[in-house]
């Protein structure tokens, strides 16, 4: 892997930010583009670093898993941002999809919490 895209997943994933210091130039770089909403690299990395910490405020501990059901969205992806940042896992659900079969993924996944 590229040592540049390392360093972006690697920020991605809850380590320091260095690309995100001042003078780095990604500040402000668009980063998500989900319809008319556009979030820079320092709003997405602010956003799901806020979303980690209510997580956790509401009991998410690392290696539990969180239960999104969202359609695709910004939200969604600083909810999964957010949840991997508090160290666990996410159970991405489709919200188009048939209701029992979300309630069978989620009976035999058992998430710790559901957003």
């Amino acid at each position: 892997m590229p040592q540049s895209l390392k360093t972006r997943v690697t920020d991605l994933l809850g380590c320091d930010y260095p690309i995100l210091q001042p003078g780095m130039g990604w500040v402000a770089t668009p980063a998500l583009v989900a319809g008319e909403r556009v979030l820079s690299y320092a709003q997405l990395a602010r956003a799901s670093q806020a979303c980690a910490a209510t997580l956790v405020e509401s009991g998410v501990r690392p290696g539990d898993l969180v239960a999104i059901e969202l359609p695709r969205s910004a939200l969604a992806i600083v909810l999964l941002l957010g949840t991997l940042h508090a160290g666990a896992g996410y159970l991405a659900l489709d919200p188009a999809h048939p209701r029992a079969r979300r309630q069978a993924v989620l009976d035999r996944a058992r998430p710790r919490l559901m957003v």
